[in-house]
């Protein structure tokens, strides 16, 4: 997967939008305002970070080795997914897939409504 196909999946998703929270280098995919993927844009390799849960990210990094613990993030809730090391398309959008499942249910339940009005 590259880039854009990486971004406009994300986008897809309802209620998700992008942002650079952390200045021009990092572009942030947010769910109603919460963070579930980080895509650094100065870099020579593609690079992806992911908010999981801590189970699946231990199997993610024993399974895959292009999945490491996150730069500059908690290393038990985000993996950094390196994409030049072959990871496929199918992991990776199941991945997305948990993470935004993983932030909508931890949304107050008035940002939960208002996703749902989306």
């Amino acid at each position: 997967m590259d880039i854009e196909t990486f971004r406009d999946y994300c986008l897809a998703m309802k209620g998700v939008r992008e942002e650079m929270t952390f200045g021009s280098d990092t572009v942030v995919f947010k769910v109603m305002g919460e963070m579930l993927a980080l895509m650094p844009l100065k870099t020579l390799d593609f690079k992806i970070s992911l908010k999981n849960a801590p189970k699946k990210n231990q199997d993610l990094r024993a399974n895959f080795p292009g999945i490491q613990g996150a730069f500059h993030s908690s290393k038990t809730h985000w993996s950094m997914f390196l994409m030049n090391e072959g990871i496929s398309s199918k992991v990776l959008k199941e991945c997305v897939d948990d993470s935004y499942r993983l932030v909508v249910a931890k949304l107050t339940k008035a940002l939960k409504v208002e996703l749902a009005t989306l």
